[in-house]
């Protein structure tokens, strides 16, 4: 089985879990702070693949690291990961159960790339479009990306809306070459 189909499997049951005892945004929360923490700290990512770091260990270095920083729940349901085998897809459980919250809650994530920095003017305008648009909240995290030409490009769900300089120039040059 893929790690995506397994991964999603426990961030389900979780997720239902999570629901029918009423800690969802709890436990949301607590998933956020790990996800951060795997993506700053890539040695813990790194132990949890590691075949040949035994299970008992595994488990010890996350209770060390998260026993005072997330809810009770959330770390038994760590170590019952650990525990199955799979502490090497820990960090895919997490996103896709971050993705269920955000489908539960009608929350799209959206980024934004752009030229220059955005003003907070132009952040808010640009969410407030992208809510009229979709219907929904939006979650957006803006980057500064110098390599477009100018412009932004919106990634929103699986669309692209690329408003960049570098686009409209390939798009001119191909009207122009037609």
């Amino acid at each position: 089985m893929k790690p995506s189909t397994v991964s999603y499997r426990y961030a389900k049951a979780y997720f239902q879990n999570s629901i029918e005892d009423n800690s969802i945004d709890t436990v949301f929360n607590d998933f956020l702070l790990l996800l951060d923490v795997f993506s700053s700290v890539k040695e813990i990512k790194t132990i949890l693949a590691n075949p040949i770091i035994k299970k008992d260990k595994k488990i010890e270095i996350i209770e060390e690291i998260f026993k005072n920083k997330v809810n009770q729940k959330t770390l038994k349901f760590l170590i019952f990961v650990i525990e199955q085998n799979r502490a090497d897809i820990l960090k895919y459980v997490i996103e896709k159960f971050v993705d269920l919250y955000y489908d539960y809650k009608g929350i799209i994530q959206a980024e934004i790339k752009s030229y220059i920095e955005l003003t907070t003017e132009q952040k808010q305008n640009l969410i407030n479009k992208l809510e009229r648009i979709t219907n929904k909240k939006i979650n957006c995290k803006f980057y500064v990306e110098n390599n477009i030409g100018g412009g932004f490009i919106i990634y929103l769900n699986d669309l692209v809306y690329d408003y960049s300089f570098n686009k409209q120039i390939i798009k001119l040059r191909a009207e122009l070459l037609k």
